[in-house]
């Protein structure tokens, strides 16, 4: 897995349409603020 920089990181999401953003927050961090468009699963 790479360390990427947040510009870095939109660069590969816009390059690839079948990338995802999988959230896994609990529902209380989620509600705390999210960004539209990604997939939330609460793991915990």
């Amino acid at each position: 897995m790479a360390d990427l920089s947040q510009e870095e990181w939109s660069e590969q999401l816009a390059q690839d349409e079948n990338a995802l953003i999988l959230d896994v927050r609990t529902p209380e961090e989620w509600e705390e603020g999210y960004n539209h468009g990604e997939h939330h699963i609460d793991i915990y």
